[in-house]
């Protein structure tokens, strides 16, 4: 049959007659639709590439880290040879000296004596308290 143009009045006029109307759908089409999927696809590409770099850098990172746990284990344990060949008593002759030192700071003193002087303006309020240590008097 060949394609003819209609209206949509005629077309409404021939199934009312009884005409069997067969209407055909075009497939829509999107314009560029396969650019946006190669486009899509490129991103995939990438994220799985950039995941696979994650990955290798994760595992050189696991790699130094036990490495570096070796390091520190080996180092710990040549301490503790050493620690243990050498002799168990300590010199805790500076430390002694800075507590004699600290005692002898806080050792109790005499009491100081003082003399105030007050000066007081024009109302009688002080404004000036003047606090001058005395030596103290011996009986």
């Amino acid at each position: 049959m060949a394609e003819k143009t209609i209206t949509l009045d005629d077309l409404r006029e021939l199934k009312n007659e009884g005409a069997d109307v067969e209407i055909s759908r075009k497939p829509m089409t999107i314009e560029q639709f396969g650019d946006l999927i190669k486009a899509v696809q490129q991103m995939v590409d990438n994220e799985q590439e950039r995941i696979r770099a994650d990955l290798a850098r994760n595992q050189t990172n696991l790699e130094i880290l036990a490495a570096l746990q070796s390091m520190v284990k080996k180092q710990s344990e040549d301490l503790r040879k050493v620690l243990a060949a050498q002799p168990k008593t300590i010199d805790l002759t500076p430390f002694a000296e800075i507590v004699a030192e600290v005692q002898a700071m806080r050792a109790p003193t005499e009491p100081q004596s003082y003399d105030f002087t007050f000066e007081r303006d024009r109302q009688g309020f002080a404004s000036k308290i003047r606090a001058t240590p005395v030596e103290p008097t011996r009986h």
